[in-house]
């Protein structure tokens, strides 16, 4: 009789919510969702009729039974109550699209803020969390631009161009989701929570690792997966030869998304990720038009471009900013390269800065805005 009580206790959601609350894999999740009529059932049945099942192994069979607990599982909802956090299956009408037809999709999300019906229409902006200050800029100007045009921008919250890309997105007006490699009740890096806070009146943070969980090493490979699967495309922008960024972008082509990178120094360590991309065949991205271009839901987006302000800008702008396409470059080296003399340099610098198309360094040197 107690059992029968348990059982009008206990749904669909709270067995995907126990199933994650144990850390159990989510591909193993979805293999018992997809041959199991009465998945409620999964809770009560005993160790025999769960080994019949050939889904699972023994020893993730026996730690299901020692940690089926009613009260835990109880408390466990509540807790994600108190939080204020959200919880989403595969099933749910408003689980995103695009995510929902990658291989191996998230069983449960938890999620704080909402993730609306525009938000198809997003871009996955990652790169290095050690950015240099020509990575900044590229980040600030393309994620800018694709605020403005109504796209949602997904990236993982962390230092660098995730942060940067958040902040653009949110600076601009537009929506952003943050994934998320930690429980939904741990903000990773802890200095990020008031970025996270300003992302939920705005967009969405998510997870699909259960609360508590810290930001272990191996969750954020898994965490990736999801950022290129909630996108239309990845833009990766600066990344090592050996870079999480550069996982994203293997996802994203195993999931049939355009992979684009921004081209950068050839010297640079940051960059090396990144350029090898485009040897790949990742399309290579100096304006936001690029991206549009090779993304068919967002064709119609390019007339909107077609009103940006253009400048008239002179012979001599042009061949100082052809210099700076090498990368950042001191007053002397401008000198050295174009033959001009200082002054006019330093007229046509004016200029370029006026028009934001480069900027001074605290260091007293040059760079392009893009």
């Amino acid at each position: 009789m107690t059992q029968s009580i348990f059982k009008m206790n206990v749904n669909y959601k709270d067995i995907l919510i126990w199933l994650n609350s144990l850390n159990l894999s989510n591909k193993k999740i979805l293999n018992l969702m997809h041959n199991i009529d009465n998945f409620e059932e999964l809770f009560f049945l005993p160790k025999k009729g769960l080994m019949d099942l050939g889904l699972l192994n023994e020893s993730d069979i026996d730690y299901m039974i020692a940690n089926r607990d009613i009260d835990k599982l109880n408390w466990t909802k509540a807790y994600y109550n108190k939080l204020n956090a959200k919880i989403m299956t595969i099933d749910d009408e408003d689980y995103p699209y695009y995510l929902k037809n990658i291989p191996n999709p998230p069983a449960i999300l938890y999620r704080k803020g909402d993730i609306l019906e525009q938000d198809n229409l997003a871009i996955a902006i990652v790169g290095s969390r050690k950015i240099t200050d020509y990575g900044r800029e590229a980040v600030k100007y393309l994620a800018s631009e694709i605020a403005k045009l109504g796209i949602t921008i997904v990236s993982g919250m962390a230092d660098g161009t995730d942060s940067i890309a958040h902040k653009e997105a949110l600076r601009n007006g537009g929506r952003t989701i943050a994934v998320m490699g930690t429980g939904i009740d741990i903000i990773y890096p802890s200095k990020n929570k008031s970025l996270a806070a300003e992302i939920e009146q705005n967009g969405s943070i998510i997870t699909e690792f259960p609360a508590n969980m810290k930001g272990l090493p191996y969750n954020f490979p898994r965490r990736n997966r999801i950022i290129s699967g909630l996108s239309l495309g990845v833009l990766i922008v600066e990344a090592k030869e050996k870079s999480g960024s550069l996982i994203t972008a293997s996802y994203a082509a195993e999931q049939g998304r355009e992979v684009f990178a921004v081209p950068g120094n050839i010297n640079s360590l940051y960059s090396k990720g990144s350029n090898k991309l485009i040897q790949d065949g990742a399309k290579l991205v100096m304006k936001v038009d690029d991206i549009l271009e090779e993304i068919m839901e967002l064709h119609e987006l390019i007339s909107t471009m077609k009103d940006k302000k253009v400048y008239d800008i002179s012979d001599d702008a042009n061949k100082i900013i052809e210099i700076m396409q090498a990368g950042e470059v001191t007053l002397e080296e401008i000198i050295s390269a174009s033959s001009f003399d200082i002054i006019k340099i330093q007229k046509v610098l004016a200029e370029l800065e006026l028009m934001d198309i480069i900027k001074a360094t605290s260091r007293g040197t040059y760079i392009l805005k893009l």
